[in-house]
């Protein structure tokens, strides 16, 4: 009964007994005759801007989407939270457009409210929403069609559960650095050249595609010989030192770090720093950022004798913290592989110098999303 007396009658109190919002359906006459906590309406419907002058600032407000661009018009118009849909076939709604799991996945990530699927949505379909980066679900036929509805429900959640990202999961956070705290991917992968031009040297294109496995002696070897930087391959070596320090010291924070770090703080998680960076470097810039105060232990591979290529620094976490469970926070595909492999779960942050690797690491990955997106 969706009039205002059997809302006001029996959804409301249902609703208020345990604590639950009730959101009315389109229906903004009925939402707003019986106080509702919030209204949901379609890109059919009344406008949400107009929808939110009518309900006020404090009631709720859900806007259905199907693209980014109406996903952000509808936060700008003062949207609370997304339904995205239909993801799937529903007999619900047989004129539904579909959206695809990429375009899920894209609002999702460019968005700073929480996101639902709609559509489609069921025991068969739900694993494939799987690093969407969604926040919920929503159904109607796989719980009410069937006979008990206590029972699909206590199912359906336990499904949903595996695939939506809990913070609260989780007592010790293992982050990367690079790539994934800091922005530098983009600096390191044009060290060398950059190195070379601040010696008023135009270096070759492929220079550093050239040093790119190389370790920094043997970097600093081929420089010296190449460009005549420095009186042997010795003192090229400390120039390029030198050079890392003062670059890598500058190079600010990724969008959203800071706030998951603040968010992690409050809830008393434990958080520590994995890197195969250079501890000097590390410590240098997580007191440039300010944010060294926030870890527990800031470790290089290095100086715990092991890496990531192997998997060996992520075994030697487990065994240094055996009494947590532990969630790695990871950019690289091949560390995020190998961190599977010790049988962590693992969040993988996207950054620019992964987007090729995208779909091995979605298929990877228990979690994948955005630095903003952990916080949301």
């Amino acid at each position: 009964d969706t009039s205002v007396t059997g809302v006001q009658t029996c959804a409301l109190p249902i609703c208020n007994k345990y604590n639950i919002p009730l959101i009315i359906n389109d229906n903004i006459e009925v939402m707003l005759k019986c106080n509702a906590d919030g209204i949901h309406v379609g890109q059919s419907d009344l406008n949400a801007k107009k929808v939110r002058e009518l309900i006020g600032p404090d009631k709720i407000l859900g806007v259905s989407v199907g693209n980014v661009s109406e996903a952000l018009v509808a936060i700008n118009n003062g949207a609370d939270y997304l339904g995205v849909g239909a993801i799937f076939p529903t007999n619900t709604k047989d004129d539904a457009i579909l959206v695809s799991l990429d375009e899920l996945r894209n609002i999702s990530l460019n968005v700073n409210v929480p996101v639902v699927a709609i559509g489609g949505i069921h025991l068969d379909t739900i694993k494939e929403l799987r690093n969407t980066c969604i926040n919920g679900v929503a159904v109607i036929s796989e719980i009410f069609s069937k006979d008990d509805i206590v029972e699909a429900t206590s199912i359906l959640k336990n499904e949903v559960d595996k695939i939506i990202f809990d913070i609260n999961k989780y007592d010790l956070f293992l982050f990367d650095y690079d790539g994934t705290l800091l922005d530098s991917m983009n600096e390191w992968a044009n060290m060398s050249s950059s190195f070379v031009k601040s010696h008023n040297i135009k270096p070759s294109d492929d220079l550093d595609s050239l040093v790119y496995n190389m370790n920094t002696l043997e970097a600093a070897n081929y420089i010296h010989n190449t460009y005549g930087i420095g009186n042997d391959s010795n003192e090229c070596y400390h120039m390029i030192i030198d050079f890392i320090h003062r670059v890598y010291k500058d190079i600010k924070l990724k969008s959203g770090a800071k706030d998951i770090l603040d968010t992690l703080k409050k809830l008393n998680k434990k958080m520590i720093i994995l890197s195969q960076t250079e501890l000097s470097l590390l410590k240098t810039s997580t007191e440039n950022n300010k944010i060294t105060d926030y870890f527990d232990e800031i470790y290089s591979t290095e100086t715990i004798n092991a890496t990531k290529g192997d998997g060996s620094a992520f075994r030697k976490i487990k065994e240094m913290y055996p009494n947590n469970k532990i969630l790695v926070v990871e950019d690289a595909y091949y560390a995020i592989k190998k961190a599977k492999e010790a049988n962590l779960d693992v969040i993988s942050i996207q950054d620019n110098s992964n987007l090729e690797d995208t779909n091995k690491i979605i298929k990877t990955t228990d979690y994948y999303g955005s630095l903003n997106w952990m916080v949301k």
